[in-house]
């Protein structure tokens, strides 16, 4: 179990205990246990959490994804922005296929931050899996709004 929380990469060790609903009320906490049972990973269905800024998008996805690995699934996280750079180096290296085969080993690929992305860059994001869940955390503000309607017809 350690292993496997290690290897997912969470940036900092948020659980879901320690989230405080009272602050963020567009979610309940029976709505975030409903999701609990992982029925979304075992449907191989995307997770999708927007809000603006400090909502506490990013510590309710590290959340669940420390409760999937404590379930038995291998989760990975990656801020959207290094993902992109790491397809990007696999493929000046040649390494892209293997690359590629790294992420569709977990169960579940959390992305972070998704919003921030220019939209060239989010179109890099097009060669993840599809088949695989994704725990994606863009952030949407009126800045964005219109880059993350572009994005549903990118990444479904």
């Amino acid at each position: 179990m350690d292993l496997y929380q290690r290897q997912a990469g969470f940036p900092s060790d948020k659980r879901l205990e320690g989230f405080d609903y009272r602050y963020q009320t567009t979610i309940t906490k029976r709505q975030v246990s409903a999701l609990l049972d992982f029925a979304f990973l075992d449907n191989r269905e995307n997770l999708v959490f927007i809000g603006p800024p400090g909502v506490g998008k990013t510590h309710l996805a590290i959340g669940i994804g420390q409760k999937a690995i404590e379930a038995g699934y291998r989760v990975l996280f990656r801020n959207a922005l290094h993902l992109v750079e790491e397809l990007e180096i696999a493929v000046m290296k040649g390494e892209l296929k293997k690359t590629l085969q790294k992420l569709a080993k977990v169960d579940a690929l959390v992305i972070d931050e998704l919003g921030y992305l220019p939209m060239s860059a989010a179109g890099a994001l097009r060669a993840v899996p599809t088949d695989q869940p994704i725990l994606r955390v863009p952030v949407a503000d009126h800045h964005h709004q219109q880059g993350l309607h572009q994005l549903g017809g990118v990444l479904p």
